[in-house]
């Protein structure tokens, strides 16, 4: 059972096992990360203080498949350019019974931070971005 309160960043419910500051900030700078038009498919984003920066991704339904992997992908990056790395990243939709996880990654950038490097210059991100764009246009004008 979770001993905190939740926060909400660009409408995704953000949340930690015991309620470490540090653990929200760096979930909302990674959110902050992620351009404006793919929050509305991220429901929450949790991280199990026990397990240190183990996190949990859960999409809203109109998250396709290829839009999951790719925004998954993309929270990966995000996570790795605000913080040293992540013992791993669980995502899916919510009530799915098997999420699929993204290994642990602990060579993250922290040193571009202070350099003020921007993540959005990186080849990892465009390629992401790209597949999200192509995946929301696959879906048609909403009805």
């Amino acid at each position: 059972m979770k001993d905190n309160l939740d926060y909400e960043k660009h409408g995704v419910r953000l949340g930690s096992r015991y309620g470490k500051p540090h653990e929200y900030i760096i979930m909302a700078q990674a959110i902050q990360e992620i351009p404006i038009q793919y929050w509305s498919f991220i429901k929450s984003v949790d991280c199990d203080s026990q397990a240190n920066f183990l996190y949990s991704v859960v999409f809203n339904d109109s998250a396709t498949e290829n839009i999951r992997y790719a925004l998954a992908q993309l929270f990966a990056a995000c996570i790795m350019n605000v913080s040293a790395g992540h013992n791993g990243i669980s995502f899916g939709l919510e009530g799915d019974n098997e999420f699929t996880d993204i290994p642990a990654n602990w060579n993250g950038y922290p040193i571009f931070n202070e350099c003020k490097a921007i993540l959005k210059h990186t080849q990892e991100y465009w390629y992401y971005i790209n597949i999200l764009d192509i995946s929301i246009l696959a879906l048609g004008e909403p009805k």
